[in-house]
């Protein structure tokens, strides 16, 4: 089973700054090979939840309502390439990413000599 993950966006839709509470799971990426090409690490939103502070008057505690966000808002969410490295970042799947790569160009090397001697 997928590991779930969260992560909070904040957003400035008009004068309102809004939290979007996610979470999701992370498709680790592959590295590529001689047969199949690479494809980096992608995430899916599994809930999203916006969380909108209203402001109050001087001396007031200010109020906060959650509801589910809009589809619009998570594909803009999911769409979105500096939040999609934020969640990665955030779920560590980068430095998996960056592991896969280096074991990948460390066997594609070890091959390539091992040919290279029995020719």
């Amino acid at each position: 089973m997928a590991r779930i993950h969260d992560h909070t966006v904040y957003l400035s839709i008009g004068s309102n700054e809004i939290a979007c509470e996610l979470t999701f799971t992370v498709t680790p990426g592959f590295a590529g090979d001689r047969v199949d090409p690479p494809y980096p690490a992608q995430c899916e939103i599994r809930t999203a939840e916006v969380v909108v502070v209203e402001q109050a008057p001087f001396g007031q505690q200010p109020k906060a309502s959650r509801a589910d966000a809009p589809q619009w808002l998570i594909d803009v969410i999911s769409n979105d390439p500096d939040i999609h490295s934020d969640m990665l970042h955030e779920a560590g799947a980068d430095s998996d990413r960056a592991d896969d790569i280096r074991d990948q160009l460390r066997d594609d090397a070890l091959t390539s000599r091992e040919m290279g001697r029995a020719a």
